[in-house]
């Protein structure tokens, strides 16, 4: 992967910028360098995905990693290192702290161009918060049925999945 042909993503009256400002898909070209992070352009639907608007989202660092915890840095950084050292398309999941609220994000990652010692990927972005959450609740609820099926032929009783509520009847 070399250098020629990214230039057009840069300039915003080339036809490939145009092409990747409306992706339908969320969207982030970044460059990746001495273990920083940065995002050098975001598309349209990646603001929808991420539920920041662009104007906020520019009061921000672009060297993404400082935002995030050291478990999800290093998953960013290896994701990227092996997307460098297969050549393939590959994906990943982090979560992070987003003014409180933990959010969960699947990214695909490839390899665009190299200079030197920096790498230029197109990286697409999914939020996966409600799958992450329905998957917990789906455990936690699994759990509670476990434990309620070793009781049943102690004691009888009736769970209401949409309260989240147990009654017990004596027997």
């Amino acid at each position: 992967v070399d250098i020629d042909g990214i230039s057009a993503f840069w300039d915003y009256s080339e036809h490939n910028a145009n092409i990747f400002s409306n992706y339908v898909t969320s969207s982030v070209i970044v460059e990746y360098y001495d273990e920083s992070v940065e995002i050098r352009r975001a598309n349209d639907m990646f603001f929808k995905e991420i539920g920041i608007s662009r104007n906020s989202f520019e009061k921000y660092d672009r060297n993404i990693l400082p935002n995030l915890s050291p478990t999800s840095q290093v998953t960013v950084c290896n994701l990227l290192d092996n997307v460098i050292i297969s050549g393939h398309e590959l994906s990943d999941e982090f979560c992070y702290d987003f003014q409180g609220e933990v959010r969960w994000i699947k990214c695909s990652a490839k390899l665009l161009a190299r200079c030197g010692d920096s790498f230029i990927f197109l990286v697409t972005v999914e939020n996966i918060t409600e799958l992450k959450n329905s998957q917990y609740l789906y455990r936690l609820m699994t759990e509670k049925f476990k434990l309620l099926s070793k009781t049943i032929d102690i004691i009888n009783f009736e769970y209401s999945a949409d309260k989240d509520e147990i009654k017990i009847f004596s027997k």
